[in-house]
């Protein structure tokens, strides 16, 4: 009998009650979730170990979600790693 593949997510935010509510979220459907704090911290953990989709904030200190992004799709094999964008923003014209 086969093992079935599970899922491993990388959480992408600066806020840490953002981070723990879509980790829970996501562990109970049965993902294995990764956590980074900001762009920097989240582009080595790709580098490290990819994983299967980034749910990757829009609005962060430092290097952005869009920076963040670009990063991504500029590295080897980026151009097909799924990226959910993420934000709290309430309006349209600050996430973007």
């Amino acid at each position: 009998m086969g093992r079935n593949h599970v899922h491993k997510i990388l959480v992408v935010d600066d806020d840490a009650s953002v981070r723990t509510l879509v980790r829970d979220v996501l562990e109970v459907e049965g993902y294995i979730v990764e956590l980074a704090d900001d762009g920097f911290s989240a582009l080595r953990r790709i580098e490290a170990a990819r994983p299967d989709c980034v749910v990757l904030d829009i609005m962060m200190p430092g290097m952005d979600g869009h920076g963040v992004l670009s990063r991504i799709r500029g590295a080897d094999g980026g151009q097909t790693l799924p990226v959910v964008m993420l934000t709290a923003a309430a309006d349209d014209t600050q996430a973007w």
